[in-house]
């Protein structure tokens, strides 16, 4: 628990912009789930449509600081690929392998 004024300041307003943060990220969730299952029903106008709005969602988003710019461009870019193709996308985990050990050999 925080002792000090400024400590106990900073955990009032660290509450306050996480509730914030928090209703701007599930807005933005619950756009892009919108989109997603309108593409798995078939409905390509209808997915445009909320893909426009997921695009303003996550554009608000970047802009206040909740997520980074290069998150929602991802984001963006992947919900296109999804309608483009009409079907599921399957995200890749991307991994950074190991660099292989190279030992110098004495001259």
């Amino acid at each position: 628990m925080p002792i000090t004024k400024s400590a106990i300041k900073k955990a009032r307003q660290d509450e306050v912009r996480r509730l914030r943060n928090k209703t701007i990220k599930v807005s933005f969730r619950s756009k892009i789930k919108a989109a997603r299952e309108a593409v798995q029903a078939g409905d390509l106008k209808s997915a445009e449509n909320e893909m426009q709005a997921a695009y303003s969602a996550l554009d608000k988003a970047a802009k206040k600081g909740v997520i980074h710019q290069n998150a929602a461009s991802r984001k963006k870019s992947r919900l296109a690929q999804l309608i483009a193709l009409g079907a599921p996308v399957k995200e890749k985990k991307v991994t950074k392998k190991p660099k292989a050990k190279t030992t110098k050999k004495a001259a």
